[in-house]
């Protein structure tokens, strides 16, 4: 077809083009300037899609059991904007990675950094209840790995998650899910056991088989997609201690006698295992939360917290007055 469709052709390009610079990086992919070239694709799409609705061209029922169309990022975003005030970079990332893992294309995990109570959960919550009101029956497991232990050591290992998955998967009838992986940074702190083995250390390695996909526990690993997250304070006492110098996308700073490195070298150094960083396709650092972010948290009409006691006090025929 002609005509409108040649826009969304037109917008396609554009957007592989971004996207195969981002994979071309002669660095490792999502590292500094990989990152950069993917969250300006996703911007692209993002603002091009929502200025062209006239146009026609949906890629629905291109892969068989597919649910995403051309504005399912569109709508994403647009929900994730009424429910997570701010992280414009991590709205758009997790919308554009859900996208491209729904119409079956290959997808590595991503990595979220962020400070407690800078709403990586509350994210994944959103994410989950999107899917279910576009009737999009994938599982979305929430799991806190900060006390995985190996495989054959007592507690909960990397199987108990792929359990977990396994079960989800057969109450939705399918072989997909979606899995975030609460508190990741505590498994890259060195942890002992009484023979001197790090324990973390063996964990991250079984961890990296799954994600590198494998068959375990029923479930095949390949056809999930993963997202890491955590609060990394170590990142935090590495930049004061060392008061280091980090590349952000493009360019140099000029000034002379401070040593150059990225986000991923700053991991390996704090305790992520080469290897393990290797299977992140990208990273997202999330903003921190500012006087005015935090006031639209507290006082929004659906989840602020003190909406919410608002509405308690109302139930006992009583009004609740806050002076900002």
């Amino acid at each position: 077809k002609r005509g409108s469709d040649d826009r969304a052709f037109l917008l396609a390009v554009k957007y592989l083009s971004y996207y195969w610079s981002y994979l071309m990086e002669p660095n490792d992919p999502g590292k500094g300037v990989g990152d950069a070239f993917l969250a300006k694709a996703e911007s692209v799409f993002m603002v091009q899609s929502e200025n062209s609705s006239e146009t026609k061209w949906s890629i629905k029922g291109s892969r068989k059991g597919t649910d995403a169309d051309r504005h399912f990022p569109i709508r994403m975003k647009q929900y994730f904007d009424q429910y997570v005030i701010g992280q414009e970079v991590l709205k758009k990332r997790i919308s554009m990675t859900v996208y491209h893992y729904l119409l079956g294309r290959e997808q590595k995990p991503i990595l979220i950094i962020g400070d407690t109570g800078s709403g990586k959960n509350h994210s994944i919550l959103v994410l989950k209840q999107f899917l279910k009101k576009e009737k999009i029956d994938i599982p979305v497991l929430i799991f806190d790995v900060s006390h995985l232990t190996p495989n054959g050591y007592e507690g909960d290992s990397v199987d108990t998650i792929l359990q977990e998955v396994k079960r989800l998967q057969t109450l939705s009838g399918t072989k997909k899910g979606i899995v975030y992986m609460d508190e990741f940074c505590k498994l890259i702190q060195p942890n002992h056991d009484s023979h001197g083995e790090n324990t973390n250390g063996i964990t991250q390695g079984q961890l990296l088989s799954m994600l590198s996909g494998d068959v375990r526990c029923g479930v095949d690993t390949s056809k999930l997609l993963f997202i890491l997250g955590g609060a990394f304070a170590d990142l935090r006492e590495l930049r004061k201690n060392k008061k280091r110098h980090r590349i952000l996308g493009f360019g140099q700073d000029g000034e002379s006698g401070k040593e150059k490195i990225t986000i991923r070298d700053e991991l390996i150094e704090i305790g992520i295992q080469r290897e393990l960083l290797g299977r992140i396709s990208s990273i997202v650092q999330m903003d921190t939360l500012g006087r005015e972010a935090i006031r639209e948290i507290l006082v929004h009409k659906e989840i602020g917290p003190l909406t919410r006691k608002k509405a308690e006090y109302q139930q006992d025929q009583l009004e609740l007055r806050i002076d900002e």
